[in-house]
């Protein structure tokens, strides 16, 4: 298990998760996408290992895995 986690800026999320920021804000105001955190007064960015997480809830909710899916995604 790799316990090292990097950061992604809005551009590395959209193109990781194939959808636009307008997407991704609509989700995160309905808290279904993981919250950014912030780097700077300006500037915010998502841990790699938030986004994995909810790639792999989406993935296992797709195939009916639900309850591998809710110990998945924190975010």
């Amino acid at each position: 298990m790799n316990t090292s986690t990097s950061i992604l800026r809005l551009a590395d999320v959209e193109a990781r998760c194939a959808v636009n920021r307008r997407t991704l804000y609509y989700w995160m105001e309905r808290r279904m996408f993981p919250r950014p955190i912030q780097l700077g007064p300006r500037t915010v960015g998502w841990l790699d290992s938030d986004i994995e997480a909810w790639i792999a809830e989406k993935a296992a909710a797709s195939r009916g895995n639900h309850n591998a899916a809710r110990g998945a995604c924190h975010g």
